[in-house]
């Protein structure tokens, strides 16, 4: 009947073009791949030699931030140079490639909202986040964290193969056309983005105006926690101005690669 040949080519979305093995592109994300996990290195031995008494939910989460980060760096690399030097990938493989990308950057925009809300609860209320057990915390943030963007990304993922959609970068995972379609995973992460964003600069904003406020006020321990914070601005692990940074040039990257594609 009509109708099968009508779900056979449900996901499918036509024949990929024929592939050209691009080694300019496969050599950039190689490099790219080692110097994420050359600075991540250095960044989590960093962390392994501070004392017990420096670690709180801020630094832990800190520390996940980066392994996210480069997790998300090392399989976009490793997935491009597959598919510029050796071979196109599935439809249904491409789907779910770029949809892990995906979801570790929306984890990323996430911890990094946990933090500026944390940031906030250690100056607002010190005494009670001091008697919680930071890596304990620090998990249930980032198991949470996780649980929904996998439901999110996961319903949006099987939404888009249902459909046959592809985005520009599964069409360099795959070889097919580019759909017309807005891509509904950079509409969340646009969202999700955009909260992040508020929330950091509302938070920054906020912490600033409650300590100049209340400075005067605040006991002698208090004081020593904002100046632990002044001085670990300069040595976190990753701070707003790095966050931003690497989050313009992983796009900067998708978008090279995606120009060269050819």
């Amino acid at each position: 009947m009509g109708v099968n040949s009508t779900d056979t080519n449900l996901h499918s979305p036509g024949e990929p073009i024929p592939h050209l093995a691009n080694f300019y592109v496969f050599f950039y994300m190689f490099v790219l791949m080692l110097i994420s996990n050359m600075a991540t290195s250095i960044l989590r031995k960093y962390r392994r030699s501070l004392p017990l008494l420096r670690i709180n939910q801020v630094l832990l989460l800190n520390g996940y931030l980066v392994e996210i980060f480069n997790t998300c760096f090392t399989y976009m690399c490793f997935v491009t140079m597959w598919c510029s030097g050796v071979s196109y990938l599935p439809y249904w493989m491409g789907v779910i490639s770029s949809s892990v990308v995906y979801f570790l950057m929306n984890v990323s925009l996430l911890i990094s909202m946990s933090i500026s809300l944390v940031r906030t609860l250690l100056v607002v209320k010190f005494n009670m986040m001091i008697q919680l057990d930071p890596e304990l915390w620090a998990k249930r943030i980032l198991f949470f964290i996780l649980a929904f963007l996998a439901i999110v990304v996961g319903v949006q993922a099987f939404q888009c193969y249902s459909v046959g959609y592809v985005s520009p970068q599964e069409s360099f995972y795959t070889g097919l056309e580019v759909s017309d379609q807005m891509n509904p995973h950079i509409i969340t992460i646009l969202g999700i983005g955009s909260v992040a964003f508020l929330t950091t600069v509302g938070s920054y904003t906020f912490n600033w105006y409650y300590l100049k406020t209340y400075h005067n006020t605040r006991n002698s321990i208090l004081r020593t926690i904002v100046e632990a914070e002044q001085l670990n601005s300069v040595k976190n692990m990753i701070s707003n101005k790095s966050l931003t940074a690497t989050a313009f040039f992983s796009l900067l990257a998708v978008v090279l690669v995606t120009s060269m594609r050819r």
